[in-house]
């Protein structure tokens, strides 16, 4: 029935009114039990099962659908309500489309996605029908069946609706192309010791893997790829259906609908906070192009750098039109946890104090060696509690700090290294050991000068064979760092050598 609501709108209103076909009692001692019924005509039937002790219910609906009329719910009377008996078909496949329409007339069943691949037109007498439509390779990953129905002129009432459309998608030849993919990784090594990786996939898949630093991934919010939802995706109706119908039966307005209302969000990017910059190297390793196989197997192999934290391991396979992809995370984590801080260079002739933060997880209280090893023009020496520097001896290269660490707990030690006059580079390698384990780490700093690097050029002649060319100001430059360039032509452009060079 057609009934007016409080905002003045007219809706439809369909009443359920069930009938009792069959009762039947089904054993409960056994875990399953089954029971079969025939549906005597088309329409929809409803399945209850309930305990009478207990209370309990549940129930299923299914439909009866051929060519007919059955006394369908009819919530939009302009809608026609379509089915499909498979979630998936394969090309070749002829897909069963039930069609239950609020009336009878002219059906137009149509295959579309960015265009139309396939039509029919029908006679429905009644108000349900079963259509066979083959499955053509053109519908991958999904199309699109619509229906259009139009009511004869002859038959049309007063308010009631002279045309229906519906739309379902069907799926073509999608799960069907999606491999498995399963990683084999350790869940937890030590820094600075081999990650073996394998991939369990389809036999003679293409394979790639790769290991990187979940820190870096989540910075730029990185998913792992996922080719088959990618080529699998489900696609959109592009085709536009028009038709004149209302412009020969205009539509009467009879109340206005409430605004709507919502609002959009917007995903922001998750960024982590970093307490300190650390001189790490970046853990993004990739195994190039691998192929799994008789058994589909397919390992790759790298030494994990001076690292802590969580490698996310992602593998993709790809044969033929199939796809599938996994990931897997793997913990890299020292039982000594070692974090340095060292300026990002060294000037001359200073002293710079490194503090060394250290963490016992070797599950026992313990004393432990700490070592900082200098290469290059500069000497390390420690701090004592007093904060007082104590001078190593001259050309010493090594200093050592013992410390008492609970289990658990975390220290913070101190060194001081000094730069010499002499520009270039330090190397640093710091090792902590203690109740039988160790770590360690390296770090390059720079040494720069303190003056920025200038340039200065003369252009002249020379009038004699022996000339003189004295530097301008020689005490504004430090000592051993002016480097000289002399070029000597006949020609007149050599004037302008310094210029060509600098551009």
């Amino acid at each position: 029935v057609l009934r007016r609501t409080s905002s003045g709108n007219y809706n439809y209103e369909s009443k359920r009114d069930s009938v009792l076909l069959n009762s039947m009692t089904v054993d409960s001692g056994a875990p399953k039990g089954s029971f079969t019924f025939t549906a005597p005509e088309f329409g929809s039937y409803r399945v209850v099962l309930s305990d009478p002790k207990g209370g309990a219910s549940t129930q299923v609906q299914f439909y009866a659908s051929g060519w007919g009329f059955s006394p369908w719910a009819v919530e939009n009377p302009a809608r026609i309500d379509l089915g499909l008996e498979k979630t998936e078909y394969m090309p070749g496949e002829k897909a069963k489309l039930q069609v239950r329409a609020p009336f009878s007339g002219k059906l137009l069943v149509t295959v579309e996605r960015e265009g139309v691949y396939y039509t029919e037109t029908h006679t429905l007498d009644g108000n349900t029908a079963t259509i066979e439509i083959p499955v053509s390779e053109k519908f991958r990953p999904n199309a699109y069946v619509t229906a259009t129905l139009v009511r004869g002129v002859k038959e049309l009432e007063p308010g009631s609706a002279g045309r229906a459309f519906g739309a379902i998608p069907i799926n073509v030849d999608r799960t069907a192309n999606k491999i498995g993919v399963e990683i084999t990784a350790p869940e937890e090594i030590r820094p600075l010791t081999p990650l073996e990786i394998g991939v369990k996939t389809e036999p003679g898949a293409t394979v790639t893997i790769a290991a990187v630093d979940e820190g870096i991934l989540q910075l730029i919010d990185q998913k792992t790829a996922d080719p088959f939802t990618f080529f699998y995706r489900k696609l959109a109706l592009e085709v536009n259906s028009y038709d004149t119908f209302s412009l020969l039966l205009p539509d009467v307005t009879l109340g206005l609908s409430p605004p709507g209302g919502g609002f959009g969000a917007r995903k922001e990017m998750q960024f982590l906070s970093t307490q300190g910059i650390r001189r790490v190297k970046p853990v993004a390793y990739w195994s190039g192009v691998l192929t799994a196989d008789a058994q589909g197997k397919a390992t790759f192999k790298f030494d994990m750098p001076q690292f802590q934290g969580a490698v996310r391991i992602m593998a993709v396979a790809v044969r033929g039109k199939e796809f599938g992809s996994s990931e897997k995370f793997t913990r890299v984590k020292s039982p000594i946890v070692m974090l340095p801080t060292a300026p990002r260079f060294f000037s001359l002739n200073e002293s710079v104090i490194i503090p060394i933060s250290l963490r016992n997880d070797t599950k026992k209280d313990g004393k432990f060696t700490t070592t900082v090893t200098v290469s290059g023009s500069g000497t390390a020496a420690p701090m004592n509690s007093g904060d007082q520097k104590e001078k190593p001896a001259e050309g010493t290269k090594e200093a050592k700090i013992d410390s008492d660490i609970p289990d658990g707990s975390e220290k913070t030690i101190y060194f001081v290294v000094d730069t010499a006059d002499e520009t270039g580079a330090i190397a640093l390698n710091i090792t902590a050991s203690g109740n039988g384990e160790s770590t360690s780490f390296d770090i390059d700093v720079p040494v720069l000068a303190d003056l920025p690097a200038s340039r200065m050029e003369n252009v002249g002649s020379l009038k004699t064979a022996g000339t003189e060319l004295a530097i301008e100001d020689p005490g504004s430059y430090r000592a051993g760092t002016i480097h000289r360039e002399l070029y000597l032509s006949k020609l007149p452009l050599i004037q302008f050598s310094g210029k060509l060079e600098y551009l």
